[in-house]
């Protein structure tokens, strides 16, 4: 959970497993959220995890995504 589009209204971002894309869903700030694009991950890459923070200090939050089919970590500035 974040801002990630700079409403400073609160997002949240969801991995998931099954599909293999990370979906982000964007608040209206009261209490509904609004599906934004998915951000498909590789075949078989099984997003299980997602960390928010702002990992380039640039002001902005970013997503790090755990994939278990994988075993690796993508990161989304």
């Amino acid at each position: 959970i974040g801002v990630f589009n700079g409403d400073l209204l609160l997002d949240i971002i969801i991995a998931n497993y099954g599909t293999n894309d990370i979906d982000i869903l964007i608040g209206d700030g009261n209490g509904s959220f609004t599906p934004a694009p998915d951000i498909t991950s590789e075949y078989a890459s099984r997003p299980f995890s997602v960390s928010v923070g702002d990992f380039n200090n640039d002001g902005k939050l970013d997503a790090a995504v755990a994939n278990s089919g994988f075993d690796n970590l993508k990161v989304f500035l």
